[in-house]
């Protein structure tokens, strides 16, 4: 018992850190880390509903509507509502949008340096810890459908 203490213990801190970094590295871009999370989210799924994003971007239902109202407000995000149910609000990142989230990312980037310089560990190192976090979310995952 004391080791997983241990261990979630740990995974706390490496979660503070790694949020942390990702303030950090999205100041010069006056964006905040939840802001980063929606873009990156909606990079990788283009036209999301509006009450679908709070799961995708593991962000609250209370929070989203502020922060893509930020958004659309800085010209990253574009809102649009679905041809099939006028009710339904699409979002997608604008061309100045994809255009940030790609400069963020960018292997030259002042974040993707740091991650580089925090994350310097060996190749097998980083396999283990990813095959490591695989396990954990497929116990997980394994959980929630005997529940």
């Amino acid at each position: 018992m004391n080791q997983l203490l241990e261990v979630l213990g740990s995974f706390k801190r490496v979660s503070s850190v790694i949020h942390a970094l990702y303030e950090e590295g999205t100041k010069e871009f006056d964006l905040n880390f939840t802001q980063m999370v929606v873009l990156r989210c909606l990079q990788n799924k283009p036209w999301v509903n509006m009450t679908d994003l709070p799961i995708h971007s593991l962000t609250s239902n209370t929070t989203i509507s502020v922060l893509v109202e930020k958004l659309v407000r800085k010209g990253l995000v574009e809102r649009k509502y679905s041809e099939v149910d006028r009710r339904r609000v699409m979002l997608s990142l604008t061309d100045e949008g994809n255009a940030t989230i790609q400069k963020i990312f960018s292997d030259d980037s002042t974040l993707m340096r740091t991650f580089r310089e925090v994350f310097d560990l060996p190749a097998k190192d980083l396999q283990e810890l990813m095959r490591i976090h695989q396990r954990i979310i497929d116990n997980s995952e394994l959980r929630r459908t005997r529940t």
